[in-house]
């Protein structure tokens, strides 16, 4: 019985660094541009709040239109954009999850 438990946690750490590479993600890549809401953003980074709650968060800076381009092509994770235009994004074929924060 006393070998088993450091055997156990000797595999159960070896396990894990095995699967952190699988398990890193990428940041998440947030476009936004200069509506004055969006720069929420902003101040989340700078303040850290992304990290605070465990989010590696990239922001990428767009003009408005081009970052639904970007959004659309795959480039970035997410985007700020008004409804109307992800319900254009999305007629167009893109699937766009909704994510709203009030």
């Amino acid at each position: 019985m006393k070998r088993v438990f450091p055997s156990a946690c000797l595999g159960s750490i070896l396990l894990s660094l095995a699967l952190s590479p699988v398990l890193s993600a990428a940041p998440l890549k947030i476009g936004y541009s200069d509506w004055p809401g969006y720069t929420v953003l902003e101040v989340a980074n700078q303040k850290g709040w992304f990290k605070d709650a465990g989010v590696d968060a990239q922001l990428v800076w767009f003009d408005y239109g081009p970052s639904i381009d970007a959004f659309s092509a795959g480039k970035i994770d997410a985007n700020c954009m008004v409804a109307s235009d992800a319900m254009g994004a999305g007629a167009a074929g893109d699937v766009i999850p909704p994510i709203r924060a009030t």
